[in-house]
Parts: structure tokens; sequence; C-alpha cells
């Protein structure tokens, strides 16, 4: 998508491409995807007042601009634990990297971030309906690194979650959900 916007100094030029693959088998499914996105922008910057009436389009700053590209891909399926319960997991890497400019002063950022998210989802019969029990845990390592004129920053992250939850029908028209992380 391409727009050249209202402002001089505002084009927008946007790429998105996403594919996908899946195969399911007699016991689960194993699936891959991947997206890819840049988005380029040119920032026109503020008026005075003085300067809007003048040229409500003009821009001080031509060439100041962010620019972001982020690659995403995953991996994962789920096989069938008998007719009630299920293993499903994923991993996902994701890679954010923007470049901005104002005022002729540079800025880069990477964040990338790692995701492994197995869970274990099962259904039990009820009278008054199915419920639902999730079991998962969730691991993400991101690394984090900025730089510009001040200077820089590396950090790096790493979290664990245990979580759960139970979707419990009560009466065939009212439903709880039950969690905790």
């Amino acid at each position: 998508r391409k727009v050249d916007n209202y402002r001089d100094n505002n084009q927008a030029d946007i790429e998105n491409v996403f594919a996908a693959v899946r195969y399911d088998f007699a016991g689960g499914f194993i699936f891959a995807d991947g997206q890819s996105v840049d988005d380029e922008l040119g920032l026109p910057g503020s008026l005075s007042d003085a300067a809007a009436k003048e040229n409500r389009r003009q821009t001080f700053t031509p060439t100041d601009y962010a620019d972001q590209k982020t690659e995403t891909w995953r991996v994962g399926g789920g096989v069938d634990l008998g007719s009630e319960w299920q293993l499903l997991a994923e991993y996902a890497d994701r890679e954010d990297k923007s470049e901005s400019s104002y005022s002729a002063s540079v800025s880069h950022q990477v964040l990338r971030s790692k995701n492994f998210t197995p869970r274990l989802v099962g259904t039990l019969g009820l009278n008054t309906g199915n419920a639902v029990v999730t079991l998962g845990y969730d691991r993400n390592d991101a690394e984090y690194a900025s730089a510009n004129a001040w200077g820089g920053n590396n950090t790096e992250q790493k979290s664990d979650g245990i979580y759960g939850q139970l979707v419990l029908p009560f009466t065939t028209a009212l439903t709880a959900t039950l969690g905790a992380r």
C-alpha cells in the first residue's frame, strides 16, 4: 500500500507478506507460518499556527522518517491424547527493527522475541455441558537494543509462566471461567 497522505513528507509505503501451511493427520496437525512487514513513513513534523495558515500541507522536516521491519516465524502443532485431551505447542521467533530520523538525529532499535508455548487442553463431559481445562507453560526470551545520538541500551528479559484455566458450565446458559497464572 502506497499513500502520499495530506502533508508534505507524510508518504507511507507498507508491504505485508504472509504465508502459512498446515498438515492435518489422523492424530493431530502441524503448521508453519511466516510474515514480513515493511512499514516506511515520512514524518512532516509540527507547524505553528502562522505556518499552518500559510500552507497547512508544508513541512519543515523534509528528511524525517520512521521505518519499521518486522519478521515473524512460527511452527507448531497438536497431538490427540485420546478422545478428550490434546497436547498443543508452538514456537515463535519475531524480530522488529526500526530506524527513525528526527532533525538529522538517527535512532536504531531492535527487539527480538522467542516464545515457546506448550499446553494441554481437555474436555470433561458434565450434565450441564462440556467443561474445558487448559494447563500450560509460556517461555519468552527477549533482547532489546537501541542506539541514538545520546547513547545506547542493551536489555535482555527471560520470563516463564505456568497457568491453568477452567471453563465450567453451571447451566446450559451460564458459564464461568476460572484461571490462575
